[in-house]
């Protein structure tokens, strides 16, 4: 409910900074999508234009869900799960349109997503920009940053040059770096660069060990 006055009347309160608490027999009143007042039912008046769901049942902050490939067909599902918030991990076209609908009031979950995912040549997915210069790389994260993209995601990156490119760019353009372990950097220099590592792929190339694992 975006707009006017919602009472959840009788509900149970799970509140985030008391573990194991749950308060009970609660009113919660939200106007314009925005929480206002929780409190005993005794002590909370309910608006006279309020719309009144009587409980009880349990309320609780909407859950992250910090890993996904989103789809449409996937969108009530996590809302009936309780995940308000999703982290898109590839910037596929039906991502983009979710998003933009999401943008638009018209539907939940919200949508944080990188863009399409960066690596070399050969690509290891369809659909990826493949880079194989530092030029190409800056271009490509520039182009992602105007593009509204909330992430870059980095693949193996194969080609010497392209993932410092990747990273410089990534900070000049105020963008977070997520993904895999490229192939061409040591661990050292993959923490240095990225805000999140997504999988231990490539971890123990860059560590000096034998040929990474897909």
């Amino acid at each position: 409910l975006q707009d006017g006055v919602l009472a959840l009347v009788g509900v149970h309160v799970i509140p985030m900074d008391r573990p194991g608490v749950v308060d009970e027999d609660r009113t919660v009143i939200v106007r314009d999508g925005r929480i206002e007042t929780i409190g005993a039912r005794a002590d909370v008046q309910v608006p006279a234009d309020a719309r009144v769901v009587e409980g009880p049942g349990g309320l609780m902050p909407g859950l992250m869900d910090m890993h996904v490939h989103v789809h449409e067909a996937h969108m009530e599902a996590y809302l009936g799960s309780g995940i308000t918030t999703l982290r898109n991990m590839w910037g596929t076209p039906g991502a983009e349109a979710l998003r933009a609908q999401v943008a638009d009031g018209a539907r939940l979950p919200t949508i944080f997503s990188a863009g399409p995912g960066m690596d070399g040549e050969p690509p290891f997915w369809p659909g990826t920009e493949v880079l194989t210069s530092a030029g190409a790389a800056e271009a490509a994260v520039a182009r992602q940053a105007r593009e509204g993209w909330d992430f870059i995601k980095v693949y193996r990156a194969r080609e010497a040059g392209v993932y410092g490119a990747i990273v410089r760019t990534a900070r000049r353009e105020r963008i977070g770096v997520i993904g895999h372990v490229p192939f061409s950097v040591v661990l050292d220099e993959a923490l240095d660069g990225m805000v999140s590592i997504e999988h231990l792929n490539s971890w123990d190339r860059a560590l000096g060990g034998q040929a990474g694992f897909d």
